[in-house]
């Protein structure tokens, strides 16, 4: 759906919130409500990109490792992990072990004494100093256990704009960009809107 067509929606939404129209918040902001949900839009595409399942909305790719190393930087765009495989793995990897949350579980799976094998591999994200371009830059990495592969297959959830979002899953960011709107501007409608919000994505379970 074209970026007008999805914030008439958001409009309509609001409208419906607010039937004794929206002056006063116009009136209330320094930028117009359309160019305000304009300016929204995007950040609550990511938002609802992190939350639905992932069949609306992954993306694969297949990802080359740092030379000699166990880890890829990961790609520009990502929000979400879904999973990675390598040829040499009996299954692939779903859940990423986060070293501040699990640093126990963290130090096991970098020891390959205490790893299990290539039927129950492991994967981590971090963060790394790495080379580009001659400059040294901290990145957010995805390590990768049990494996001698050089590349993985990724399947990830890639930020996008609105625009580009699966069309079942506007009418759930209509209402999220709405239940913000009311928010930013102090309406009590804001917890219907989000109500209404929250059924749309059940809907999408």
């Amino acid at each position: 759906m074209n970026r007008d067509d999805i914030i008439r929606k958001v409009m309509l939404n609001l409208d419906e919130m607010v039937p004794e129209g929206l002056d006063d918040i116009i009136q209330q902001e320094p930028l117009p409500i359309y160019d305000q949900v304009d300016q929204l839009l995007d950040d609550c595409t990511n938002d609802i990109l992190k939350t639905v399942p992932l069949q609306y909305c992954s993306t694969i790719e297949n990802v080359s490792l740092v030379y000699n190393k166990n880890y890829f930087v990961v790609p520009t765009g990502y929000l979400r992990f879904g999973s990675a495989m390598c040829s040499d793995w009996e299954s692939s990897v779903t859940r990423l072990v986060r070293p501040e949350y699990e640093p126990d579980l963290y130090k096991i799976i970098k020891n390959p004494i205490i790893t299990k094998g290539i039927a129950n591999p492991y994967a981590a994200i971090t963060t790394k100093v790495v080379e580009e371009d001659g400059v040294d830059t901290t990145k957010e990495v995805i390590e990768l256990y049990n494996t001698e592969e050089t590349s993985t297959t990724l399947t990830y959830v890639k930020s996008c704009l609105a625009e580009d979002l699966d069309n079942r899953l506007v009418p759930a960011l209509s209402w999220l960009c709405a239940t913000k709107i009311l928010l930013i501007t102090g309406r009590k409608e804001a917890e219907v809107a989000n109500s209404t919000y929250n059924e749309q994505i059940k809907l999408l379970l």
